[in-house]
C-alpha cells in the first residue's frame, strides 16, 4: 500500500482575538482546579460545570499505547464504537444511543467531522500521536455548537508548545503485520514557540470477510503542527494546522446474503484541518476577544479492481467573532458565526447524473451567561439562533447548574436542545439502481437532560459520580425503499426516538502508584414503534488498572472492556429483520520499562482472550495480536 500524494493546503487569515478567560469562580470544593475548554464558550473550571463529561489524559493514553484513538475512548461511558470489521475499517461512535453524525468532532477547536456523506469523522483515522488530551461532553450541545451536536461532543487537543526543547520518537512491530512510528518536538521561548508531529501507521491486516484469504490492510499517514505567539502579555496569535493521508482495503457485503465476501476495494482519504485564532485580553480580563478562521478539506476516492470508481470532495469555511465581559462573579459572551459547506461528487462516467457540486452557508448568533450564584452554586444559560441558507431558521438553548451540597458531594444537571441538518449525501447523493436522496428533508430535532450526583471518598482518593440521562429525537432520517422505482431513498421519520439510560463512573488513586477506573453504562434506545435501534447495547462496562512499581520505572495497565447483546440488521431479507450479535469481551495488557534516562521498551496484547466477535453483522475483527516497541524522550 502507499499513501497517495496530496497538495499542500492553506487558506487561512490571521486575526485577532482572546487569551483564555479565567475560571468564573472558584471551585466550591477546592478539589476540581481542572480546567474544561469544550463545555462552555469559554474555558472553565470543572468544579463549575454542570455538563457530563469526561477526559482522557495524556497519562491514560501513554499507558493505554494504541495507536488508533477509538480503542482507547471504548473506556468511556456513554459510548458505543462500531468498527465495520478490522484496523482501518470505518469506525462509528454513539454518543448515548444517537448517531453516528450527531457526534460532533473537534481537533484542537477545529471542526473536524467530513462535510461529505454522513457529517461524520471517521475515527479509524485518528491517531493518537501528538495528542495530549481529551475531552467528551455528552448531551444535546447545539447551543454551543450548533448542528450535529445532538449526542455530544468529543474535542481532541494535541499538545501545546513548550519553553525550551522537548522531543520524544517512538517504533513499534506486531501482529499482522503492523508497524507504526511517531515523533513529537516541541519546543519555543516565553513569547513564540512551535509543535510538530508525525505519525505513521500501517497493518496488513486480516480479511474483512470471515470466510475471505485475501487480507485487507490499512496506512496512514498523520502530519499537524501548531505556533503559538504572545506578543504581549494581553495578546496570543496562533496556527494550527494538520493533514492526515490514510489507505483502507476492504470488502464488499452481499445484501442478498448478508455476508461479506473478498474484493478488491480500497479507498484512499486525504483530510486537512487548519486554524488561524487570535486572543486579547484587556482591563485585567474583564473584556477578552477572540476570533478565528478555520479550514476542513476531505477528499475520498474510491477504486474497484485497482480502477478509479468515485470520488466526494467537500469543505468547511468557518469564520468567528467573541466577545466575553466578565464582573462580579459573571461572565456574558456573545458570538457571531458563519460557516459555508461545499460538496463535490465525480464519477468516473461524465455523464453520470450522480455529478454534482452542491453549496450552503449558514449564519449564527451565539449568546451563553455564566456565574456563581453563591461559593457551592454555579449556573450556565446559553442560546443560539442559526440563519439557514437552505433550511428554516432554529433557535437551540442549553442550561446547565452544578451545586455543592457539601464538600465532595456535587449535584450536576443540564438539559438542553438540538438539531442535525440533513447531510449533502442525504439530499442529493444519486447512485444508479441503489439510491436517489432526497432534498426535501429538514432537520433532525433533539432535546435531552441528564442529572447526576459525584462523590468523593477516602480524602478524595476515590470519586465517583452517578447520571440518569434522557432524550428524544424527532424528525428522524431513515432509509426508506420505494417499490415503484426500486431505489433506496430516505425521508424524515414520523413520531419520535427515544433514549435514556445510566452512566456510572468509578476512579481510585493511591499515591501516584497505583490508578484503578470503572465506568458502567445502561442504555434504552427505541425508534418510534418501540423496535430497539441496533448497534446499541444494553450493557456495558469497563474497567482498567494502571501500576507503577521499582521507583516509577516500571508500569503495568490491564483495561477491560465489555460490550453487552446488541442488534443488527440481516439484508439477506426483506425488509431487513434484526438480528442479535453476542455480547464479547476485549482484554488488553500493556506494560513499559524504562531502560535508562530518556529511553523506554514498551508492549501490548490486545485481544487477550482471543474473542471472536462482530461489531458489524457480517464483518470480521481480529484476533490475540502482540505488539512491542521503543519510546525515546530528550
Amino acid at each position: 500500500m502507499s499513501i497517495c500524494n496530496s497538495a499542500s493546503r492553506l487558506a487561512l487569515v490571521l486575526s485577532l482575538s482572546s487569551v483564555a478567560l479565567p475560571s468564573i469562580a472558584a471551585d466550591a470544593s477546592s478539589k476540581l482546579e481542572e480546567v474544561i475548554v469544550t463545555a462552555t464558550r469559554e474555558p472553565a473550571n470543572a468544579g463549575t460545570l454542570g455538563a457530563s463529561f469526561s477526559v482522557v489524559d495524556r497519562t491514560r493514553l501513554e499507558a493505554r499505547q494504541n495507536p488508533v484513538l477509538s480503542d482507547i475512548l471504548r473506556d468511556l461511558p456513554g459510548l458505543s464504537i462500531s468498527p465495520t470489521g478490522p484496523v482501518g475499517a470505518q469506525t462509528q461512535i454513539r454518543i448515548r444511543g444517537a448517531e453516528g453524525n450527531h457526534t460532533l468532532v473537534l481537533i484542537d477547536g477545529i471542526e473536524a467531522t467530513d462535510p461529505v456523506g454522513n457529517f461524520e469523522l471517521d475515527f479509524a483515522d485518528v491517531l493518537t500521536t501528538g495528542i495530549e488530551r481529551v475531552e467528551l461532553i455528552r448531551g444535546p450541545q447545539s447551543a454551543l455548537y450548533g448542528s450535529e451536536a445532538i449526542g455530544g461532543v468529543i474535542n481532541i487537543l494535541t499538545r501545546e508548545p513548550v519553553e525550551g526543547l522537548d522531543i520524544e520518537a517512538l517504533g513499534e512491530g506486531g501482529s499482522f503485520g503492523s508497524m507504526r512510528f511517531g515523533t513529537t518536538v516541541s519546543g519555543g521561548t516565553e513569547k513564540v514557540g512551535a509543535t510538530a508531529s508525525v505519525g505513521y501507521f500501517d497493518t496488513r491486516g486480516i480479511s474483512a470477510s470471515p470466510t475471505g484469504s485475501e487480507k485487507d490492510g490499512y496506512e496512514n499517514l498523520t502530519l499537524s503542527g501548531k505556533i503559538v505567539a504572545r506578543p504581549t502579555d494581553a495578546l496570543t496569535l496562533g496556527v494550527t494546522v494538520r493533514h492526515v493521508a490514510a489507505e483502507t482495503e476492504f470488502d464488499t457485503q452481499d445484501f442478498l446474503t448478508s455476508e461479506v465476501i473478498d474484493a478488491d476495494l480500497v479507498r484512499k482519504f486525504d483530510g486537512f484541518y487548519g486554524r488561524a485564532h487570535g486572543a486579547l485580553a484587556l482591563f485585567d480580563d474583564a473584556w477578552t476577544q477572540r476570533a478565528a478562521v478555520e479550514l476542513t478539506k476531505t477528499d475520498t476516492d474510491n477504486f474497484i479492481d485497482g480502477a478509479f470508481d468515485n470520488s466526494f470532495e467537500g469543505q468547511r469555511f468557518k469564520a468567528m467573532y467573541q466577545s466575553t465581559v466578565a464582573l462580579a462573579g459573571t461572565a456574558l459572551t456573545g458570538a457571531v458565526e458563519y460557516e459555508e459547506l461545499t460538496f463535490k461528487a465525480i464519477n468516473v462516467d461524465p455523464n453520470d447524473p450522480s455529478n454534482q457540486r452542491k453549496k450552503d452557508d449558514q449564519t449564527s448568533l451565539v449568546g451563553e451567561w455564566r456565574g456563581d450564584v453563591d461559593e457551592t452554586l454555579f449556573l450556565t444559560l446559553g442560546v443560539r439562533h442559526d440563519l439557514n441558507s437552505t433550511f428554516a431558521d432554529v433557535t437551540t438553548w442549553r442550561a446547565a447548574a452544578a451545586y455543592w451540597l457539601a464538600p465532595g458531594t456535587q449535584i450536576h444537571t443540564s438539559y438542553g436542545t438540538g438539531v442535525s441538518d440533513p447531510t449533502f449525501f442525504d439530499r442529493f447523493g444519486f447512485f444508479p439502481d441503489q439510491f436517489e436522496g432526497n432534498p426535501d428533508l429538514t432537520p433532525e430535532k433533539a432535546r435531552g437532560w441528564d442529572i447526576g450526583v459525584r462523590q468523593d471518598f477516602l480524602d478524595d482518593r476515590l470519586v465517583v459520580d452517578v447520571t440518569w440521562f434522557s432524550s428524544n429525537l424527532r424528525d428522524e432520517i431513515i432509509s426508506i425503499f420505494d417499490f415503484s422505482t426500486f431505489l433506496t431513498t430516505v425521508d424524515n421519520q414520523v413520531g419520535k426516538s427515544k433514549r435514556r439510560g445510566v452512566e456510572m463512573t468509578a476512579r481510585y488513586i493511591l499515591d501516584q502508584s497505583l490508578f484503578l477506573d470503572f465506568a458502567y453504562t445502561w442504555l434504552d434506545a427505541s425508534d418510534p414503534d418501540g423496535i430497539r435501534e441496533v448497534r446499541r447495547a444494553r450493557h456495558q462496562a469497563n474497567a482498567s488498572g494502571t501500576v507503577r512499581f521499582l521507583d516509577g520505572k516500571g508500569e503495568a495497565t490491564l483495561a477491560v472492556n465489555y460490550n453487552g447483546k446488541q442488534d443488527d440488521l440481516d439484508f439477506s431479507s426483506f425488509p431487513a429483520n434484526q438480528v442479535a450479535l453476542g455480547a464479547y469481551t476485549l482484554v488488553t495488557l500493556s506494560a513499559s520499562w524504562q531502560l535508562m534516562d530518556g529511553l523506554e521498551i514498551f508492549g501490548r496484547i490486545e485481544n487477550l482472550l482471543d474473542q471472536n466477535y462482530q461489531s458489524v453483522l457480517g464483518f470480521n475483527t481480529p484476533g490475540i495480536g502482540a505488539y512491542a516497541g521503543l519510546r525515546v524522550r530528550f
